[in-house]
């Protein structure tokens, strides 16, 4: 059955899943488990449409290293149900940082990560984005997606470059709502911003 939003639903057993799909990749039309029966909804996955767009941009806007996907250390933030780090993978990422605060959207992306099998390339963490810790990778891609409204993109970002050492040609992507106002610290520069439907999608770098 599929509904107007691009949500699914899924029987595993006795029970009932709602689900997106992967858009491409090895995993491409797989399943991505975003809610469970009887669960309250506390986030909103980023959806197949706006997913789609974003990988567009990595592959072909000009502001974006070519191939920057393939064999990428990515770290998704505000994770949710990981789907952004689980198209990643799919397209080639080498390794995945699915971070949140919740330990609920850790456990569905955990939940989604064993579907594919791809823990090895998966790393874990329940943290406030707003102050992470030092991690030791070294990241290409880092994707924010704070739940619309909260006003805190502009403390993740600071709290980014403060935490994670970046590859030279990284890019930090950002999704938001159209009217949202992110305060950009004065050493990261906007490169690109796209609008899609009420969402807008901004890649950036620190210099």
């Amino acid at each position: 059955m599929k509904f107007k939003s691009r949500y699914y639903i899924l029987f595993f057993g006795k029970y009932l899943f709602r689900y997106m799909r992967i858009t491409t990749g090895k995993y491409k039309n797989k399943p991505i488990i975003t809610k469970l029966k009887g669960e309250e909804a506390k986030y909103r996955p980023t959806t197949e449409r706006t997913r789609m767009a974003v990988f567009n941009l990595i592959a072909h806007s000009k502001f974006v290293e070519p191939n920057l996907i393939e064999e990428a250390i990515i770290a998704d933030v505000c994770c949710g149900s990981g789907a952004f780090g689980i198209e990643a993978l799919s397209r080639g990422a080498a390794k995945v940082y699915f971070i949140d605060k919740d330990y609920a959207r850790i456990k569905l992306a955990k939940t989604n990560i064993a579907n594919l099998k791809e823990e090895q390339n998966s790393v874990f963490m329940t943290s406030d984005a707003t102050n992470l810790m030092p991690l030791p990778d070294k990241f290409n891609i880092v994707y924010i997606d704070p739940p619309y409204t909260a006003g805190i993109a502009g403390k993740i970002l600071v709290s980014i470059e403060k935490s994670l050492t970046l590859h030279e040609n990284h890019i930090v992507i950002i999704e938001a709502l159209i009217r949202e106002e992110i305060e950009l610290p004065s050493n990261f520069t906007a490169l690109d911003q796209r609008e899609y439907g009420r969402t807008k999608i901004i890649i950036g770098q620190f210099n």
